[in-house]
């Protein structure tokens, strides 16, 4: 719905962000001018180094970044963690939303 995003964007001032439009590397240029920025996620994209892909590519049409994250334990959000300076923002709450986190500590 890149159309429908595109005339969303141009009434609001929020940015907005893609998030289920944003898997791969190959889905960032056609958003550039729909969306403000991308968010990323590790398990989507198919871990570190599509993730890093895919930072760079969004920077070339001067997309904002950010590192998203599914729920997911914090182990596997401290992968996330080593390439969010490169991101503008990053969002690693996954884990909050689990009551199974093998790395919590209990009460």
């Amino acid at each position: 719905m890149l159309e429908e995003t595109r005339w969303v964007r141009g009434r609001v001032h929020i940015p907005i962000i893609a998030e289920e439009a944003c898997r791969h590397p190959a889905d960032i240029p056609r958003l550039a001018g729909s969306y403000e920025g991308v968010n990323i996620k590790l398990d989507k994209s198919g871990g570190m180094l599509e993730a890093l892909r895919m930072i760079q590519i969004a920077r070339s049409p001067g997309l904002r970044t950010m590192l998203g994250c599914m729920i997911s334990s914090s182990v596997s959000l401290t992968a996330a963690a080593h390439p969010s300076p490169l991101a503008d923002c990053a969002d690693p709450d996954g884990n909050l939303l689990s009551t199974n986190n093998p790395c919590s500590r209990s009460s």
